[in-house]
């Protein structure tokens, strides 16, 4: 049996998404996707699998193998990054440290709101959508509350 291990990693500035020259079949531009570890995350990794691998030991259930220094890396495979990309347009207070606020709106345009995870402050490794859902039904009802001050007058 193999177990994949997967857990949150710190916020890395050189972390981010942007757009490549080549194309998609619709000749858009296609993402790419710069996602970084760092050795600030390993001791969180070191730590779960000691954990695990004892309690293996310990409930007589099995003997962890561990393989995962024999990468080119030296991170496990399964360190790619999660599959949920996120905070690329990260929700902040302070403008400076973020891009939208907390209804999700644009800093500095008016009638620009971003729905999805890349407004998450971090990352998780748990499946982000009950989250994304929440968020998107919250902006949902957003402008209706814009749009029924509006109708009242000034």
């Amino acid at each position: 049996m193999a177990l994949r291990m997967v857990v949150e990693t710190a916020k890395q500035r050189d972390s981010r998404v942007r757009l490549d020259h080549a194309t998609d079949r619709l000749d858009q531009p296609r993402a790419l996707v710069d996602w970084r570890v760092s050795d600030s995350d390993r001791p969180g990794l070191d730590r779960l699998r000691r954990t695990l691998a004892r309690l293996l030991r310990q409930s007589g259930h099995g003997e962890m193998i561990d393989d995962w220094n024999s990468h080119e890396n030296g991170w496990p495979p399964s360190m790619d990054g999660g599959r949920h990309d996120m905070g690329n347009n990260r929700m902040h207070d302070d403008p400076t440290r973020g891009v939208v606020d907390a209804d999700a709106r644009v800093d500095g345009l008016e009638n620009l709101h971003v729905a999805g995870s890349s407004v998450f402050p971090t990352g998780s490794n748990v499946d982000p959508k009950p989250t994304i859902v929440a968020l998107t039904h919250r902006l949902a009802e957003h402008p209706r509350a814009l749009t029924s001050h509006a109708a009242d007058g000034p």
